[in-house]
């Protein structure tokens, strides 16, 4: 990981991780990252509703099955970036279906 960076993107990165891997991902960030530089997290997120579409649950199994990751809730990728030390994440929705989560080191 590039030391001092002013940005820093990870596109379809944790969706491959367990929580505890994706966390030591994000700390490894925090602690690369300048004071004032910001983290762009690039990943479908589930919608918040108690059942979502099937295609979710699909591209979760895929993940527990092939990487031991998971897809994730936007309360649940915050409780990453904040167990690493980053900011709450502010969600930049697309119309693509990917959302960029932006967040800054607190």
């Amino acid at each position: 990981m590039p030391d001092d960076g002013d940005a820093y993107i990870l596109a379809q990165i944790l969706h491959d991780w367990p929580d505890a891997e994706a966390g030591a991902i994000l700390a490894a960030c925090v602690r690369a990252m300048r004071p004032d530089a910001r983290l762009w997290v690039i990943e479908r997120v589930i919608p918040p509703v108690d059942d979502p579409p099937l295609g979710y649950a699909l591209l979760d199994l895929s993940m527990l099955v092939h990487f031991g990751g998971r897809e994730r809730k936007l309360d649940e990728f915050a409780d990453l970036l904040t167990g690493a030390g980053l900011q709450d994440p502010v969600p930049l929705e697309s119309t693509s279906g990917w959302t960029v989560l932006e967040s800054a080191r607190r």
